[in-house]
């Protein structure tokens, strides 16, 4: 008479249960990882767009005004004139991801904004705005502001 049994042992479910855990965690940390670039990448958008519109209004004398942007650790905000007032209306402020913050020390003013004149679209600084992550400040990315004025992402 043959004694057959069938299913598994326990040793074999502990395997199982290591090598899934083994694997869930190598995919946690690479969705980690790309979240984070993902939060650097648009926080990047962001602040390059922000430039990039104040300037055009700017260039293009809208409302015979000038425009600037105001950086914060958290925020950019685009203003209209030549100097930022925190209470005006027509601020238009974009709060970032709370996983990154701005480091504006790069600036040659002495300021955490720049203001572009009519019509040219210099700005009153220049320099660069550096995004890096809270949790890990060696990734980062840099926003290079031209005394022209012109904004990307080196």
């Amino acid at each position: 008479m043959l004694n057959i049994k069938q299913g598994f042992t326990l040793i074999e479910l502990l395997v199982v249960i290591a090598i899934m855990a083994l694997l869930g965690s190598i995919l946690w940390g690479g969705l980690s990882s790309y979240r984070d670039v993902q939060a650097l990448e648009s926080a990047t958008d962001v602040v390059v767009a922000t430039l990039g519109e104040a300037r055009s209004r700017a260039t293009s004398s809208v409302g015979n005004k000038q425009y600037g942007v105001h950086f914060t650790e958290n925020s950019v905000t685009q203003f209209e004139g030549t100097q930022y007032v925190s209470s005006s209306p027509s601020n238009i402020v974009t709060n970032l991801n709370g996983a990154v913050s701005l480091s504006f020390g790069g600036l040659t003013a002495s300021s955490s904004e720049i203001v572009f004149e009519k019509f040219s679209g210099r700005g009153s600084a220049s320099g660069q705005v550096v995004i890096f992550l809270r949790g890990n400040p060696a990734k980062n990315f840099t926003v290079v502001m031209e005394p022209t004025g012109i904004a990307y992402r080196k």
